[in-house]
């Protein structure tokens, strides 16, 4: 699913990505059906991995990586989304257009959690120190996201 990693390039590409929304202020455009599920998907990677990595036991947050039913069902949500994304990919007329729709897309998502770990100093100490759950860590979210 190159959307996924696309979406991996622009946060990190592009300046502001990852910002917050405020509160009270709503995108511009209602989302479409299939954005919104994409939305819905995103958040919902983006809870897990958060509820993971707040998880004080390091012992605790690899268990749940590698056993957790939540695991299963967001790959099989992910298998489920794949033409649901490539039908709102072809409503962008160029590339261009698709990567803009879709930086301006993610900036509503939970997902820019995950894409911006790497600045997060906590966390990455805390993989450095325990390498099995960095591992897993990136396995999971490689298995959901692709």
């Amino acid at each position: 699913m190159k959307v996924f990693v696309l979406a991996g390039a622009l946060l990190l590409a592009l300046p502001g990505a990852a910002q917050t929304i405020e509160p009270g202020k709503v995108p511009a455009l209602l989302p479409s059906p299939d954005e919104k599920a994409i939305l819905t998907f995103f958040n919902e990677v983006g809870t897990f991995a958060r509820q993971v990595l707040a998880e004080p036991s390091d012992t605790v947050a690899l268990t749940l990586l590698l056993h957790d039913p939540e695991v299963a069902r967001l790959k099989q949500r992910s298998q489920q989304l794949e033409p649901v994304i490539a039908r709102w990919r072809r409503t962008f007329a160029n590339a261009q257009q698709e990567e803009a729709a879709f930086a301006d897309f993610l900036q509503h998502s939970e997902l820019k959690t995950l894409l911006t770990l790497d600045m997060d100093a906590a966390v990455q100490a805390r993989l450095k120190r325990n390498p099995d759950l960095k591992s897993a860590l990136e396995s999971v979210l490689y298995d959901i996201l692709m």
